[in-house]
């Protein structure tokens, strides 16, 4: 999370001080998206179940560049929902779908600073193929997690989030709607399992979310994850085993490694060389029972020294900590506590200009496997983090949620 304008933010701002000469709000387009083609994808066969997303597979725009869009091959008219990993907390894997105020050029879609609301974002996906066999038409289920605020914007009591499909008719009907709990911690994602019942099985079904809230901005900030629609499901309202999935997936990004940085000037780390001794990154166990797990994490180091461009890979088998058992539904902070070496010359060429250094965080689990889940799991089982060695310095990943305004 970064803020514009030199001000950082590290809280929730949603009630102003009329007296105040500066105030935080929420930024009028995320700085982290790529810009991609608005064009109607052309008509598909409907998609086979199962149907998952976890989001932890990134669009690419038409350079092969990583978007923040969802996926075109499961989601249509949705390029307003923003892919990220930053305003959700304690998500089930790395990346989640983000609803708000913004529409898909990244402006609000009522720019006035007076709060409107209305219905803004929508994740609807593509046609699926539901249509099952007599015996399977009741173990049909469409399940996900959800979470709302975390890091942004909290929604007002009567924003909501509803959950719509499409029956044989062509008609959305609403099968959910989600509301704030002000009771409840809102610190981790709420598991969702809607069952389709018959109109809902046929072969052009579609279900979509669909948010209601503040039309002015970032605001009213609601996340989705994990989202799975299959046949031969049971909803046995016990959460422990309907929300267990044989899957240890990385959780969140890794930590700063020049701490509190994601970046430093390299000319003045070199003159005080020091990593963050406290780096780590989060990995969740969602399934109810134990699983074995190994971390990994890989370095390379891009040395730019004028013209020329080396990568070197130091011999770095780092966080090989945790080996054997996760508990149940367990989140693992992994630490990391092996460096680069500042002193070698072909991972800190002294002519170079900049460094990247680039993590490749893995996971090997003894879950996960087709044998007992129709989808592969391993989608989110591994993350690349760079972190730059330059003439800035940065705090944090460089997806901005606030922006700051003079008052009078």
């Amino acid at each position: 999370m970064c803020v514009a304008a030199s001000i950082f933010a590290h809280g929730i701002f949603n009630v102003f001080d009329s007296q105040a000469q500066i105030r935080l709000l929420p930024i009028q387009n995320h700085v982290s998206k790529h810009n991609t083609t608005t064009a109607r994808i052309a008509a598909d066969a409907p998609l086979a179940l199962p149907f998952f997303d976890d989001f932890s597979i990134l669009a690419r725009d038409v350079q092969g560049e990583p978007t923040a869009r969802p996926l075109p091959t499961l989601w249509e008219n949705s390029n307003s929902v923003w892919i990220n990993n930053s305003v959700g907390i304690n998500a089930p894997s790395i990346f989640f779908a983000t609803l708000d105020g913004l529409d898909e050029s990244y402006q609000a879609y009522e720019p006035s600073r007076q709060r409107s609301d209305g219905f803004t974002d929508s994740l609807t996906s593509k046609a699926i193929n539901t249509a099952v066999s007599e015996p399977q038409q009741d173990s049909v289920y469409l399940s996900f997690f959800y979470n709302w605020q975390s890091n942004g914007d909290v929604p007002e009591k009567n924003d909501y989030v509803s959950v719509t499909f499409k029956n044989t008719e062509g008609e959305w009907i609403v099968i959910d709607t989600l509301t704030i709990d002000p009771v409840n911690d809102n610190s981790f994602f709420k598991y969702v399992m809607l069952k389709l019942d018959e109109p809902f099985q046929h072969d052009a079904f579609q279900f979509r979310f669909v948010r209601y809230g503040s039309k002015s901005g970032m605001y009213d900030i609601w996340n989705i994850d994990y989202i799975y629609l299959d046949s031969g499901r049971a909803f046995t309202n016990n959460l422990a085993v309907d929300k267990s999935f044989p899957d240890v997936a990385i959780s969140s990004g890794v930590s700063p490694l020049f701490k509190p940085y994601y970046a430093v000037p390299l000319k003045h780390f070199l003159q005080n060389p020091v990593f963050n001794a406290d780096q780590f990154y989060y990995v969740n166990n969602l399934s109810n029972g134990p699983a074995g797990a190994t971390y990994k994490t890989n370095v390379v180091l891009k040395n730019y020294a004028g013209d020329t461009t080396t990568l070197f890979k130091p011999n770095i088998d780092r966080g090989i900590v945790g080996n054997g058992s996760m508990s149940p539904f367990a989140r693992v902070a992994v630490t990391l506590d092996t460096f680069p070496d500042t002193s070698d010359a072909l991972q800190f060429n002294p002519d170079s200009k900049r460094i990247d250094i680039t993590y490749k965080l893995s996971i090997l689990s003894n879950v996960g496997s087709l044998d007992v889940f129709p989808v592969s799991l391993t989608r989110n089982d591994t993350l690349n983090t760079t972190f730059v060695l330059s003439n800035y310095y940065a705090y944090d990943d460089g997806s901005a949620e606030f922006t700051a305004e003079l008052t009078n």
